[in-house]
């Protein structure tokens, strides 16, 4: 599976149902000039959508459903899987809570070939990869700001 492909298909079948979505985790890192392996699709999305976003998902294969997670930085995560040619491709929903309703609500638009897609915001990003604080976000925090230098 090619997760660029599957990012345009995810998006664009959440822009069919228009289902307001975010682009976080380390494909907005990559967004935002700083790219790194990643093989999820982490999007934040408003809990009033989370059904509508999983029917949205599921004509594409997306049907292994994990219960919801809840982390310690106060972050809840419903996940969606599809295993396709061996491999398995996951998308997180990172759901909105007052901590992120700010991120959400300053995402912006960029284009993924013909095709809008919103991403959170670089100073976003950073507060949400702060607020989690695990190894892999601290580094990311570092890349996104070495930019600034």
């Amino acid at each position: 599976m090619d997760l660029a492909t599957e990012l345009r298909d995810v998006v664009g079948a959440l822009a069919a149902q228009q289902i307001p979505y975010a682009l976080a985790g380390g494909l907005a890192v990559a967004v935002w000039g700083a790219p790194r392996a990643t093989k999820d699709i982490d999007l934040l999305i408003e809990t009033s959508s989370l059904r509508a976003a999983k029917s949205a998902l599921r004509p594409l294969g997306y049907t292994l459903e994990a219960g919801l997670m809840d982390f310690s930085d106060g972050m809840t995560i419903a996940r969606v899987s599809k295993v396709q040619e061996g491999g398995l491709m996951t998308v997180d929903f990172l759901l909105v809570n007052p901590n992120l309703q700010s991120v959400f609500d300053g995402r912006s638009a960029r284009m993924l070939g013909d095709m809008p897609l919103f991403v959170v915001s670089r100073e976003g990003l950073i507060q949400m990869k702060l607020q989690a604080g695990r190894p892999q976000d601290q580094m990311d925090v570092i890349k996104l700001t070495e930019m600034d230098r």
